[in-house]
């Protein structure tokens, strides 16, 4: 699996930085589907009665809504993005390193919700 994407080089023959692809798309695109199934699985806990574990996220759901907390987790998910990019203009494998935690990070409450629901 490649997750780089060759830049486009401008007529000039110089690489634009405005058409630069993003380092790890592959991994960018488990991220957000692993925080989106956890949006969906954390409604399905709480209209079964359920609720939020991650603390701060209950506090975030007290007092915005499901959908301040869903804005709240896709904005973690934006900022991991942003900070891999960064990183990865200095140091490629530690960037990739990070976004591959954070798809662990993802995946362990989906995981974890599944089990939870199969046994509901």
């Amino acid at each position: 699996m490649n997750d780089s994407t060759p830049t486009e080089a401008s007529t000039s023959g110089t690489v634009s930085t405005a058409s630069r692809a993003v380092s790890f798309p592959n991994l960018y695109a488990w991220l957000v589907l692993f925080a989106a199934l956890d949006g969906m699985l954390t409604w399905g806990v709480l209209v079964l009665g359920g609720r939020e574990v991650n603390p701060v996220a209950a506090a975030v759901l007290d007092r915005f809504g499901f959908f301040g907390m869903i804005g709240f987790k896709f904005a973690i998910i934006t900022a991991v993005i942003l900070v891999c990019e960064f990183i990865a203009r200095h140091d490629r494998r530690t960037a990739k390193q990070l976004a591959l935690v954070g798809v662990v990070l993802n995946v362990l409450p989906v995981a974890w919700t599944l089990m939870l629901l199969r046994g509901a």
